[in-house]
């Protein structure tokens, strides 16, 4: 479902002016929050794909010659340190 609507965004942008002048607003307006809600949403399928599509998670990602992780893992660390941050910078605001 997540993809259908990341899908159906994109094709919103593309075709239609009125979207891509609100997102080009919201962009202007909070770039930094606008780019770690894009982040967290690749990592967040880039971690569900990675799972359901067991050839695409085994994929290795080497960080050092002895340190080598699954694409499955990177995505899905990265999605809850994402998670988090939302969560703390949510509750700061209050």
């Amino acid at each position: 479902m997540a993809t259908g609507m990341v899908a159906y965004g994109l094709y919103a942008l593309v075709v239609n002016q009125e979207s891509r002048s609100k997102f080009l607003t919201e962009l202007k307006d909070d770039p930094l929050g606008l780019t770690l809600a894009l982040v967290m949403t690749f990592f967040g399928l880039m971690f569900f794909w990675s799972v359901m599509i067991p050839a695409l998670g085994e994929v290795p990602i080497r960080f050092s010659r002895r340190q080598t992780w699954h694409v499955w893992s990177v995505s899905g660390i990265a999605f809850v340190v994402f998670l988090a941050l939302v969560f703390l910078a949510s509750a700061r605001k209050k």
